[in-house]
């Protein structure tokens, strides 16, 4: 939140008088103007590497939008456009002010519908979910009863630090020389682009989703210190004197008074977590937060939002602490074992291979590589091996002196003449450059242009094609600030690639070592990673089973017997019967997942072929039906080898998209040719590539919730492996993001011609569309669970379940529409979730 001085007086000739529709337009899984269709004219700016004179295109891209400024959320202003009139006329001072008036009163209606739809959503999830009667639909869960001075001491302190935020401007405005009504009216003043959600979405959706849960434990005492954590800086009190040790003392607040009561909550002490920690150890967790904060904030820069980033130290918190059932330990292992490890080992690594990206290729020493002896026969056998060293070497291998190297690796140096020398190369390589190489006509430096020297861009999206060093804008790279400016291009890319086979090889190491016990010890209760998915993939196979019981292999690869698979649950339907008994649990493993690749190679293809017929968008939304085909039906029928599944897809995504933003090769490239297509603007604020990500996030969370308050069966190797009932709940991220995002995007762009009151690029028509698509994609799914036989239900049911559902898909539409602080494929899926919980659907 950011601090203003301006009188109101000033603050509204600050404000812009421009509609927001007509400022920027909010895409459909994206903020910012970015997405608007008919897509912007893409254009040249500076980070492209050619020249300016359009006739000449030697790339055959052209450079990406330039990346919006990631603003801090909280207070904004914009100046009025200046309309080159030396003064505005009475009218239009009146007309500004009126859409200034319209715009602010659209704002304020959505921000306070978006604080009460969140703290409705907060109560609803409070409710008693076992209740079984109609007087008891309405009472609070007993479990939080235990909670109720801790929670009441929470609220007290997160509203008293909002609360006293304005009297505390106004005061410090005072004490700065302004008349008391200036001080108070810019102090309690809120602008018309205020963001709430950065003050309530950290603090409240994880103590939302741990109410929602059936067993609380510790979680409610630790996500009250982790959501006092999430709390701005800004409006902590007397933050400039000692900001860190005030916020510490404030999340301490709830610890202390639970500490200093009598009575303990039953909760604590039974919970598994509380018999391994202590209040000591609970204190500690305002510094890990920050502390994990700070470095998720270093690792994405600007992809992510600060309310995110906060949502994020806070998931990751509850995972480390509260982590029992076998799948949540092994996401546990995936993210903090392999992640920790990964930045320990390979930190320098990639760090180096970044700063050797930024070097431009005419920026690396001139001195000229050995062709005689053991040095010249390895300088051989490198350009051999390495493939971009052989174009780019052509010519100035076979230099006799330095003063013969290509002018295009390595322009002239800085002097008194340095601009006519450039704007006479530059006149000269646009001369050469209009012969033709089809004609075998040669250039003014006696080669044809396809020798020419390729410049890989440093950024995180790459264009490539044929360039020359003399168009690019001289960068001040000193030695001491980039001590690989030494190097010749030659020695940098051997470095590059044997940090690349280092990092390869740790990662490698990383995964069989500690990643592969902690998954052994932890989640498999002992047993052998790789022998038990043997077992549990192709355990089932006849040939496997006589391989494995005649080669006394059944200590290593565990396999499934009969009796483990009949005391699975009492009730079982016809589709759990049929994987069990007829098919085998394993086999239907190996169906499942050959058709979920079926599905992923018929949606890739079909992406390829609308690759030049319709926008990124609609090809974008083509994956939101992948999703929905591929998790939508197969889901209830094992959740969890659907769970598990997720978090490897999510670990593999991580992976790959720290290789590509760290300029690994040879898999840098690729990946980025294959992402650039289907990016938006949110994927260029920063290094990590996001939309893909959350779009697999927002489908997977609610499906980890709900496994986390499901009742677990199996025995043996198979302890926790197996859920004892189906939730409608578990599918509620897929319907959100596959269907209801979807169906919002497409109708609303097409047919979205009623805006909401506040404005933006949200139409009703969409929101309309999301929630008729939610209460299709729940009710359809209710009918599925019924079908197979996995809840206990009749039809007569179905028009209350249509309405809950309906119910639900509002409230998520709402949320949608209203929602800027985070991004709508993860938070909008867990509203959903805390909804239909809450309905009981």
């Amino acid at each position: 939140m950011v601090d203003t001085c301006l009188p109101a007086t000033k603050i509204d000739a600050f404000e812009s008088s421009d509609n927001s529709e007509d400022r920027a337009v909010e895409a459909d899984d994206e903020k910012g103007p970015l997405l608007r269709l008919p897509a912007p004219p893409l254009r040249s700016h500076k980070g492209l590497r050619g020249v300016d004179d359009p006739s000449v295109q030697w790339t055959p891209f052209v450079s990406p939008v330039p990346t919006p400024s990631a603003e801090k959320p909280g207070f904004s202003f914009t100046r009025v456009k200046h309309t080159g009139k030396a003064e505005q006329s009475e009218e239009d001072r009146d007309e500004g002010h009126t859409k200034y008036l319209q715009r602010r009163r659209g704002e304020v209606v959505r921000r306070v519908t978006e604080t009460v739809l969140l703290l409705a959503i907060g109560l609803l999830s409070a409710l008693d979910h076992g209740a079984a009667t109609t007087d008891s639909l309405f009472a609070v869960n007993p479990s939080l009863w235990q909670w109720g001075y801790e929670l009441i001491c929470f609220f007290a302190v997160f509203c008293s630090c909002y609360l006293l935020y304005p009297v505390r401007r106004a005061l410090g405005l005072r004490l700065s020389g302004w008349n008391m009504v200036s001080a108070v009216r810019t102090g309690f003043h809120v602008p018309s682009r205020f963001d709430p959600g950065v003050l309530l979405y950290p603090v409240l959706l994880p103590l939302c989703i741990v109410a929602s849960l059936e067993h609380h434990g510790a979680a409610i005492l630790v996500n009250i210190v982790l959501g006092l954590a999430s709390v701005p800086l800004e409006v902590v009190p007397f933050s400039r004197i000692g900001s860190f040790n005030m916020h510490w003392a404030l999340s301490l607040v709830p610890i202390s008074l639970f500490s200093s009561m009598k009575h303990q909550p039953s909760a604590l002490r039974t919970s598994a977590w509380a018999s391994r920690a202590s209040l000591e150890e609970m204190s500690l967790l305002f510094p890990l937060h920050q502390n994990l904060a700070k470095a998720i904030s270093g690792l994405v820069t600007s992809s992510l939002d600060p309310s995110e980033i906060q949502l994020l130290s806070s998931g990751l918190i509850n995972l480390l602490l509260f982590a029992i059932s076998p799948q949540s330990q092994i996401l546990k292992a995936l993210l903090w074992v392999g992640g920790l490890c990964l930045f320990i080992f390979c930190e320098f690594a990639l760090k180096a291979e970044v700063a050797l990206a930024r070097v431009p290729v005419w920026r690396f020493a001139r001195n000229k590589t050995s062709t005689k002896g053991v040095t010249g026969r390895i300088n051989r056998i490198l350009r051999a091996l390495l493939p971009e060293s052989r174009s780019r070497f052509a010519v100035s291998a076979s230099s006799e002196s330095e003063d013969e190297i290509s002018p295009e690796l390595h322009p002239p140096r800085r002097g008194r003449n340095t601009r006519k020398a450039l704007r006479r190369a530059r006149l000269d390589d646009s001369l050469h450059r209009t012969l033709s190489a089809d004609d075998g006509e040669t250039n003014a430096y006696g080669r044809e242009p396809d020798t020419f020297p390729k410049l890989a861009r440093s950024a995180t999206f790459a264009t490539y094609g044929r360039a020359t060093a003399i168009a690019v804008r001289w960068r001040n790279i000193a030695s001491s600030s980039n001590p690989y400016v030494r190097l010749n291009f030659l020695h940098a890319q051997a470095l590059k690639y044997l940090l690349a086979i280092y990092a390869y090889i740790a990662v490698a190491l990383t995964i069989l070592l500690p990643v592969k016990y902690f998954i052994s010890e932890r989640a498999l209760f002992g047993n052998e990673a790789i022998g038990w998915a043997i077992g549990y993939f192709i355990g089932d196979i006849p040939q496997v089973r006589m391989f494995v019981v005649g080669n006394n292999l059944d200590q290593w690869i565990k396999l499934s017997t009969n009796k483990s698979q009949i005391e699975l649950a009492s009730h079982t339907g016809w589709v759990e019967h049929l994987r069990r008994h007829s098919v085998g649990s394993a086999n239907t493993r190996l169906l499942l997942a050959a058709y979920c690749v079926t599905v992923v190679a018929m949606g890739i293809v079909a992406v390829l072929q609308l690759n030049h017929v319709v926008e990124v968008d609609t090809r974008r939304k083509v994956f939101h039906g992948v999703m929905v085909a591929m998790l939508l039906p197969t889901i209830p029928i094992d959740p969890c080898f659907f769970a598990l599944a997720l978090m490897i897809v999510l670990a593999v995504f991580l992976m790959l998209d720290l290789f590509r933003a760290s300029q690994l090769p040879p898999i840098s490239r690729p990946l980025t040719n294959f992402l650039a297509p289907y990016v938006d603007g949110r994927d260029y604020r920063g290094p990590v590539v996001v939309s893909h990500m959350f779009l697999l996030i927002g489908c997977a969370i609610p499906l980890w919730l709900s496994l986390a308050s499901t009742e677990r069966l199996g025995s043996g190797p198979w302890k926790g492996w197996e859920v004892a009932s189906r939730d409608l709940s578990m599918v509620s991220g897929v319907i959100c993001v596959g269907m209801g995002d979807a169906a919002a995007s497409l109708i609303g762009r097409r047919y979205g011609r009623t805006k909401w009151y506040w404005g933006g690029g949200k139409s009703i028509e969409g929101s309309v569309a999301f929630a008729v698509a939610v209460m299709i994609g729940l009710t359809a799914s209710w009918l599925w669970l019924h079908t197979g036989g996995w809840i206990d239900s009749s039809l007569s049911e179905l028009p209350l379940v249509v309405l809950k559902a309906l119910a639900a898909g509002a409230g998520a539409s709402l949320m949608e529409s209203t929602l800027t602080a985070a991004n709508d494929n993860v938070v909008v899926p867990i509203g959903l979730w805390l909804l239909v919980r809450g309905f009981r659907i």
